[in-house]
C-alpha cells in the first residue's frame, strides 16, 4: 500500500474510516500506562497528524516515540475534536532513528538558535511557513510572466570574483 500525504488525509473526507499509510518526522509523543499518543508530519502541512497508539493492540518500540525519529504508520483515519482526523494505529514501523541529541525539542527554539541547524530549521513551523510564502509568491510571480509571454532566464549570482568578458556578434 501506497503512503498518502498529511495534508490529504487531514483535508479530504474520503479516508475516514478507512486503512491508510502515513510515512513522516515525530514530532512530539506522550506516553500513559495504556496509551501512548504521536504527532507526526511530513512537510506537507503546518498542521501535524495525531496517531493514537492503544498499547493492549501492539506494543510501541522506545525509539518510535524520540522526537525527529522517521516513521510508518499503518492504521485506520477516525474522527477526533471539533472536525480534525487521527489515526488509530495497527502497525508502526521505524524508518529512521533519531539520534538522542537531536536538537529540535517541543520547545520554541529562538531564530539565532536556529542559524546554528540550517539543514533541520526546515522542520520548525516558523521556516515552515515562511517557505509555503515564498513558494507562493514565486509561483505567482512566475504565472504572471508567463501568461504575457516573457521567458524565465536562470541567471548567475555576480561576485568580485566574476570575469567579464565582451562578446561581438557579427551579422
Amino acid at each position: 500500500m501506497q503512503h498518502i500525504d498529511v495534508k490529504e488525509i487531514m483535508t479530504k473526507q474520503d479516508y475516514l474510516n478507512n486503512e491508510v499509510v502515513v510515512c513522516g518526522w515525530v514530532r512530539t509523543a506522550r506516553d500513559s500506562k495504556n496509551m501512548a499518543f504521536n504527532e507526526i508530519k511530513d512537510g506537507t502541512s503546518l498542521k501535524h497528524l495525531q496517531v493514537v497508539i492503544d498499547k493492549s493492540v501492539m506494543t510501541v518500540r522506545d525509539n518510535a516515540t524520540a522526537p525527529g525519529t522517521s516513521i510508518k504508520v499503518t492504521g485506520t483515519v477516525v474522527s477526533a475534536r471539533q472536525g480534525a482526523v487521527e489515526i488509530n494505529a495497527a502497525n508502526i514501523e521505524v524508518i529512521g532513528v533519531c539520534p538522542a541529541d537531536y536538537p529540535l525539542q517541543k520547545k520554541r527554539h529562538s531564530l539565532e538558535y536556529l542559524r546554528t541547524i540550517p539543514h533541520l530549521r526546515t522542520r520548525t513551523n516558523t521556516f515552515n511557513a515562511v517557505l509555503r510564502v515564498r513558494s507562493a509568491l514565486a509561483e505567482a510571480i512566475h504565472r504572471y510572466f508567463q501568461d504575457r509571454n516573457y521567458v524565465y532566464i536562470n541567471t548567475p549570482l555576480l561576485t568580485g570574483s566574476d570575469c567579464w568578458v565582451q562578446v561581438k556578434f557579427s551579422r
